[in-house]
């Protein structure tokens, strides 16, 4: 039953806080937290500067940057990147610099030094998990060079000095996280080889470390059939790490019996490691800091030495990233459902948390705000996937039936969700529309069988799991069978152009950066991903019918559901072609597509102005698909909108072109009108008394409009017609000139036309007056 201290109105439609300028405000990603003996430092990566900044917050005074502004701490070994920064003594910080990838030694008070030789070309060499030696006079870490026709990856010895960076371990693929034991004469790393991912397969070794390089190496633990990651010394010179040898990641220590467990639970004591982002710290009293997950939900504990696990009560829901110097604090990033991720000091002891950066001001009400629930989902096979329902949630508005729906996938098939405050979903549920992310069989925080389900069912399983998922949640009366979306990004991207392809479940579907066609990505994929494709499909080009049969481009003839694609123009994962290929062929088929194409961008929004265009650009699909129209932003509580409804904006339409593009191809009276929504004086348009049969077409597309058929002369001033041609005309409230109105664009290039009147005397009531310098005629014979 509808709340009746609410107001009912339809979903998508109530006014919220909650804006896109918002969502591109407070979607500062906070990563990498590390400590010194006098201060704390995290990379903060600001949309609204388009870059990751290092910070450094002392003892005293107010956070500061570790590089000239403008500069961006990025590494982009294995194209995502890792932990690109170590801090040494006295606060001397060495640092992977985005524009050139070398490494530079900052300290306190002069200029950043490079400390690596210049690359034959630009980003050749890269590196990243930098780590000291015990002397600190070297940095020991991953290096990534990119020839002509391979890319070589090994674990180097950099002279902080500046000398050739000196090879310490090569032979294979892939390095990760190198650590040096206490007294600085051992050193061990991750590593593996095609075609494992780092969740798959992967060895720790361990070696003597001297001023000759490494000594005697040795293997620690890893194999064809165990993950292993995070080594990190104890105190007292003990190696640590985790492996999932049984099913599941838990804490080992090896000692002279091998490697002993330290906690065998059935929980995840770490994610997959995209990037290094420790999950326990050694203590100086022999206990270990550790956090622990099942599903979405996070836990901190302090292991101790005889094998008990004493849980700490913490406000959040979700802690990573953790690092300390051992004396009974660490720092981590932590979050909740009504806190965005932040950088926190927590107290060992009694869980006492000090927040150093907040990710996300309280600029917006708590209850505009939703609270996930976890859900099961039976699958059509018998089995059992995992969602975070976000039901829609407003202090005023409220709906009289089942709520229209959002399904998403998460960024990496080997991803899940995460039960933290995300204003980008808020966008959607404090407007009315309920989001269900879905953690599909193949997704982590479940275990390595889970995890493992979806090896050669990727665009089988996630995709059967998000549909199931959506249809639970109609059977369960929250969601509105005929009002389904799904979106999602890069993995998600595919999974939702697979149901889009697939199934007939959903209204409308938005890919950002997307996978479309799978045999693409098998030639073109980076080194890091050259074979991911393989176990998540098969093997390549051995089983190409697979691919084929499961990218969406090689069945675009099959689509009929409207399709948003978002693209970055820069994304070195999927390439640009995917998403254009796939929105020529549609528009072909007269399906209704939209690529909105972002320039600067690469696989992933990092920008503000993107993030706003994007949310934008969606928000409009979703109601153009669904039949709504959207409060403006700011509108009042009334829910009367109060200016032009932007998300109705011209980076929404088929043809997308720059302002200065536009200005470049149209006269000066023409583009005032199509671009800048001017008015042509009455009775002065060229195609006034134009009453010849012919066709009227967009000036700014040629996309055809109205016949002559539908004109008639209303005496207004300008040309006007009773109807337009199915599908070529959107209109959107204008609330300019201190009155109430509705504007018509063309639905391809969203170039401005006239207005639409509800006066008009022939049978259809309509008014179509448009200006003629929106328009071109052309005649056609009788």
């Amino acid at each position: 039953m509808p709340d009746p201290t609410r107001v009912i109105r339809p979903g998508g439609t109530w006014p919220s806080p909650v804006t896109s300028d918002l969502v591109a405000r407070q979607a500062t990603r906070l990563s990498h937290p590390r400590v010194s003996a006098s201060a704390l430092y995290w990379i903060e990566r600001r949309p609204e500067e388009g870059r990751d900044v290092l910070v450094r917050h002392g003892l005293t005074g107010p956070p500061t940057e570790v590089l000239a502004s403008g500069a961006s701490a990025r590494s982009l070994v294995y194209e995502y990147g890792s932990r690109p920064y170590v801090v040494g003594p006295h606060d001397v910080v060495y640092v992977s610099v985005l524009d050139d990838q070398r490494l530079y030694c900052v300290a306190p008070g002069c200029a950043p030094r490079a400390i690596t030789p210049p690359p034959p070309s630009p980003r050749a060499w890269r590196y990243a998990d930098p780590v000291l030696t015990a002397e600190a006079d070297g940095v020991i870490c991953v290096r990534e060079r990119h020839g002509a026709t391979r890319v070589d990856n090994d674990l180097v010895l950099v002279a902080t000095d500046g000398a050739e960076p000196r090879t310490l371990h090569e032979g294979h693929d892939f390095y990760a996280t190198p650590v040096v034991s206490p007294d600085g004469k051992r050193l061990a790393w991750i590593a593996w080889d095609h075609p494992a991912m780092p969740w798959d397969a992967t060895l720790l070794y361990e070696a003597t470390l001297s001023d000759a390089g490494l000594g005697r190496v040795r293997l620690v633990a890893g194999g064809p059939h165990e993950a292993v990651q995070q080594p990190r010394y104890a105190t007292d010179g003990s190696l640590l790490f985790l492996s999932d040898r049984t099913g599941w990641w838990n804490l080992y220590r090896d000692d002279a019996r091998g490697a002993t467990s330290l906690a065998a639970r059935d929980d995840e004591f770490a994610d997959p490691p995209w990037s290094s982002q420790p999950s326990y710290v050694p203590q100086h009293d022999g206990t270990i800091a550790v956090t622990w997950s099942r599903g979405p939900w996070y836990h901190l504990g302090v292991l101790t030495p005889d094998g008990a696990l004493d849980e700490i009560d913490t406000p959040w829901s979700t802690i990573v990233s953790l690092d300390g110097n051992g004396d009974g604090t660490i720092v981590a990033v932590v979050a909740s459902p009504t806190a965005a991720p932040s950088v926190a000091r927590l107290r060992l002891a009694d869980g006492h948390a000090q927040v150093v950066r907040a990710g996300g001001r309280d600029e917006v009400d708590a209850a505009y705000l939703p609270t996930p629930a976890l859900l099961d989902v039976a699958t059509r096979d018998g089995e059992v996937a995992h969602a975070l329902y976000y039901p829609p949630t407003h202090p005023t508005y409220t709906l009289d039936g089942p709520a229209p729906l959002l399904v998403t996938g998460h960024v990496g098939p080997t991803s899940h969700c995460l039960a933290t405050l995300d204003y980008e979903i808020a966008f959607w549920t404090s407007r009315g529309i309920g989001v269900l992310g879905v953690d599909y069989r193949g997704s982590s925080g479940y275990g390595r069988p889970y995890r493992e389900r979806l090896r050669g069912q990727w665009g089988i399983l996630d995709v059967a799991d998000c549909v199931d998922a959506a249809r639970d949640l109609v059977r369960r009366g929250l969601a509105d069978g005929a009002a389904l979306l799904i979106r999602g990004k890069s993995a998600g991207g595919f999974t939702a152009l697979c149901a889009a392809t697939f199934h007939d479940d959903f209204a409308g579907a938005t890919s950002y950066y997307g996978i479309t066609e799978l045999s693409t990505l098998a030639r073109d994929a980076h080194k890091f991903e050259a074979h991911y494709h393989e176990g998540l499909v098969g093997a390549w080009p051995a089983q190409r019918e697979l691919y084929d049969a499961r990218s969406p481009a090689q069945h675009a003839d099959q689509v009929t559901t409207p399709l948003l694609l978002i693209q970055g123009a820069e994304d070195p994962v999927v390439p640009l072609s995917q998403a254009t290929t796939m929105a020529d062929v549609l528009r072909e088929r007269h399906v209704p597509v939209t690529l909105l194409l972002l320039e600067g961008e690469g696989h992933g929004l990092r920008q503000a102005a993107s993030i706003r265009r994007a949310l934008e650009a969606e928000l409009s699909f979703y109601g153009r698909v669904l039949g709504f129209t959207a409060a403006d932003d700011g509108a009042g509580e009334s829910g009367e909108a109060t200016g032009v409804n932007r998300y109705a904006a011209p980076m929404d339409y088929d043809v997308v072109k720059s302002d200065e593009q536009w200005r470049a191809e149209l006269p000066g009276d023409r583009y005032a009108v199509l671009r800048g929504a001017a008015t042509e004086p009455p009775f002065t348009g060229s195609l006034l008394h134009v009453d010849h049969r012919g066709v009227f077409s967009c000036a700014g597309c040629g996309q055809e409009l109205f016949t002559t058929d539908q004109k008639f002369d209303s005496g207004c001033g300008w040309p006007s017609f009773d109807a337009c041609e199915p599908g070529t005309i959107v209109e959107r409230p204008d609330h300019s000139l201190l009155r109430s109105r509705t504007e018509i664009l063309c639905a391809r290039c969203g170039g401005h036309l006239g207005h639409v009147f509800d006066d008009g005397p022939t049978p259809t009531g309509l008014r179509y007056c448009v200006n003629s310098l929106a328009l071109e005629f052309a005649p056609v014979e009788d």
